[in-house]
C-alpha cells in the first residue's frame, strides 16, 4: 500500500524503538513531521533491506494515542488511576525537591537506582554513562552493580584485555566464511534477521553450526547439533570447555601474552596483580 510522504530518513532500529539489539537499518517515512511508515534499508550493511514484523509495527507503537509522552503527576489515591498533566520543569523541579529531602533525611544510600542498559552500542552509550556518573555523583546503591548479566563478557573482556568491542564484536558478515560457529543462548533464526541471514550463508559454505539453550527453538531446529542445558549450568559447561582448552593447549600462546593478562601474576592474599615492585 503507498503512502504520502515529505521525506524518508535513513536510522537505525534503535531510533524508532522496536526493543531490540539489531540495529538494523531503517527507513522513516515522514509526512508532516509523523512517521507513516517503516521499511528496511536496502543499503544497510547488516540487514540489505529485510525488516521483522516489530519493526514493521513501530508506525503503531510510535503514534499510539494511548502513548505518554508527557509528564502525568497522580492525583489520586495510588491504584485509582487519575493523573494530571504537568511540565517537564515541574516534573523536574518536583524529582529533585524529594530526593534531596530523602538525602538529608535517610543518606544518599537511600536511593536505589536499577539501571540496566544492554547491547552494542546501547551498553556503552551516553545513557549508561550518564546514569552511572549520576549514581556515582549521589552516592546511591547501585543493586546491579551498574551491568546486566548479558554485558558481563563486555566488561570481562575490557579488564582481562584493555577492549571489548575488538574481541567481544563482530561484523556478521564474518560468519559467511566460518568453519564452526557455536550459538549459545539466542534464537537468531527467529528474532534476529540480520543474523540468521548470515547463517544461513555459512550453512550454504558448509559451517558447521551448534546450537546450546534451553529451548529446542527455530534455531536449535537449524543447527548441524542441539546441546540441551539445564538454566543455571551454562558456567559450568564453559569452565569445562576452557579447562580442556588449557588442559589439551589449544590457545594461542603468542596471544595471550600480547593481547591479555595472562603474563600477570595474581597475589593470593588480595587477589589483585603483582605489580612491578612486588
Amino acid at each position: 500500500m503507498s503512502v504520502e510522504f515529505d521525506k524518508v530518513v535513513k536510522t537505525t532500529a534503535w531510533s524508532p524503538g522496536p526493543g531490540c539489539h539489531g540495529g538494523c537499518g531503517v527507513e522513516l517515512y515522514i509526512k508532516d513531521g509523523k512517521v507513516v511508515k517503516v521499511e528496511g534499508d536496502p543499503d544497510h550493511p547488516w540487514n540489505h533491506g529485510r525488516a521483522c514484523p516489530r519493526l514493521l509495527a513501530c508506525t503503531q507503537y510510535i503514534n499510539h494515542p494511548d502513548r505518554i509522552t508527557k509528564p502525568l503527576k497522580r492525583v489520586g489515591e495510588r491504584g485509582e488511576g487519575k493523573w494530571e498533566e504537568i511540565s517537564w520543569d515541574q516534573a523536574l523541579d518536583e524529582i529533585a525537591t524529594k530526593l534531596l529531602q530523602l538525602r538529608d533525611d535517610y543518606g544518599p544510600e537511600s536511593l536505589a537506582m536499577w539501571d540496566v542498559v544492554a547491547s552494542v552500542p546501547p551498553s556503552q552509550g551516553l545513557a549508561a554513562v550518564l546514569s552511572s556518573r549520576f549514581m556515582g555523583l549521589w552516592g546511591a546503591t547501585d543493586p546491579i552493580q551498574g551491568y546486566g548479566l548479558d554485558n558481563g563478557p563486555f566488561y570481562a573482556a575490557f579488564f582481562d584485555m584493555g577492549d571489548f568491542y575488538k574481541y567481544m564484536t563482530t561484523d556478521p558478515a564474518n560468519f559467511d566464511t566460518s568453519d564452526y560457529i557455536i550459538v549459545w543462548g539466542a534464537n537468531p533464526i527467529e528474532n534476529q534477521q540480520r543474523i540468521a541471514k548470515h547463517l544461513v550463508e555459512a550453512r550454504s559454505n558448509d559451517a558447521k553450526i551448534v546450537d546450546i539453550g534451553l529451548l529446542f527453538d527455530g534455531t536449535a531446529g537449524f543447527a548441524d547439533e542441539f546441546i540441551p542445558v539445564k538454566p543455571g549450568s551454562d558456567p559450568a559447561l564453559s569452565l569445562t570447555m576452557a579447562n580442556l582448552i588449557i588442559q589439551d593447549k589449544r590457545y594461542n600462546e603468542n596471544f595471550l601474552l600480547s593481547y591479555t593478562v595472562a603474563p600477570f601474576l595474581v597475589r593470593d592474599d588480595t587477589g589483585e596483580f603483582l605489580r612491578d615492585a612486588e
